[in-house]
C-alpha cells in the first residue's frame, strides 16, 4: 500500500473548496501516512507464551488511513468521530514453540500473522479558547475497540478477537507559529485498571486557503491491556500527512 500518493488527489480536493466564506460548522480531516511497530507483545491467554509481532511480521512500515470529522453546532460545544482501522500483517518464523489461544505453533515454520486494531470513536468536546491565536477543545470520547489477532502455519489457524468498549479523554487545538505555520495537538488517552491508551499526535500545518489546510506530522499509540483473557502491550509510531476541510 502506498497512501502518499493519494496526498495530490486530496490536495486537489482541498483546493476545489476555496470559496468566498469560511463557516468553520464541520471539519473533515483525511490523514494517511505509514506506521511502524516499535513494540508489539502479545499472550492469548495472559498464561500463554507472551512472543513479539515485530519479531515474526517485521516492524513496517505499513500504509494507514485515518479519518476524522468535527462538528460545531454552536460557539462552544461539537462533536468528534474518528474512523481509523488499522491491520497489521506478514510472515515469519517463531525461534521456539508458541501455545496461543489454546494451539501450540511450531518453531522454525513459516507462520502468518494478523495484528488487527480498529477503533471507532464518537466524542462531545467544549471549546474552551477561540482567538486570533488559536482553538482549543476539551471532552471526552468513546472508543469503541475492534481488535483481532490470528497465527496461521498451514492447516493449523487460530484466531482471538475481541470487541470493547474504552472511554478516553480528549484535548486537541491549534496555535499560530507565523502567519503560515500553525502547530497541531490531538490527544486521547487514559489509565487505570486492567488496561490503557494513549493516541497523540503533534502535525505542522500550512494553510492552503480559507477552507482547506495541510499538514505534516507523526503519531504515536501506546496502550496495553493485563486480563486473564489477554496480555498484550504496544507502542506503535507514525508518520502522517493529510489535509482538513471546513465547511
Amino acid at each position: 500500500m502506498r497512501p502518499l500518493v493519494l496526498l495530490p488527489l486530496l490536495a486537489t480536493a482541498a483546493l476545489a473548496q476555496a470559496q468566498s466564506d469560511t463557516p468553520d460548522k464541520v471539519r473533515v480531516t483525511v490523514e494517511t501516512g505509514y506506521v511502524w511497530q516499535n513494540k508489539n507483545d502479545v499472550a492469548v491467554p495472559r498464561s500463554g507464551t507472551n512472543f513479539s509481532f515485530p519479531d515474526l511480521i517485521g516492524r513496517g512500515p505499513t500504509g494507514f488511513l485515518r479519518i476524522t470529522v468535527l462538528t460545531t453546532p454552536d460557539a462552544k460545544n461539537g462533536w468528534r468521530f474518528v474512523l481509523a482501522p488499522l491491520s497489521l500483517r506478514g510472515t515469519g518464523t517463531f525461534s521456539s514453540p508458541v501455545s496461543f489461544n489454546g494451539t501450540t505453533f511450531a518453531a522454525n515454520t513459516p507462520t502468518d500473522g494478523l495484528y488487527q486494531f480498529n477503533s471507532w470513536r464518537i466524542g462531545y468536546f467544549w471549546r474552551w479558547a477561540k482567538n486570533e491565536r488559536g482553538t482549543w477543545r476539551l471532552g471526552f470520547t468513546g472508543k469503541l475497540r475492534d481488535a483481532k489477532v490470528r497465527l496461521r502455519q498451514g492447516n493449523t489457524v487460530s484466531e482471538y478477537s475481541n470487541l470493547g468498549f474504552v472511554p478516553l479523554l480528549h484535548i486537541s487545538g491549534e496555535t499560530k507559529l507565523t502567519e503560515k505555520l500553525w502547530l497541531g495537538v490531538d490527544f486521547d488517552g487514559l489509565a487505570g485498571g486492567p488496561g490503557r491508551a494513549f493516541d497523540g499526535s503533534v502535525t505542522l500545518n500550512v494553510p492552503i486557503d480559507r477552507r482547506a489546510t495541510a499538514f505534516i506530522g507523526g503519531r504515536f499509540l501506546e496502550g496495553g491491556a493485563n486480563v486473564p483473557a489477554t496480555r498484550n502491550s504496544a507502542l506503535l509510531t507514525y508518520i502522517t500527512a493529510g489535509v482538513t476541510l471546513r465547511f
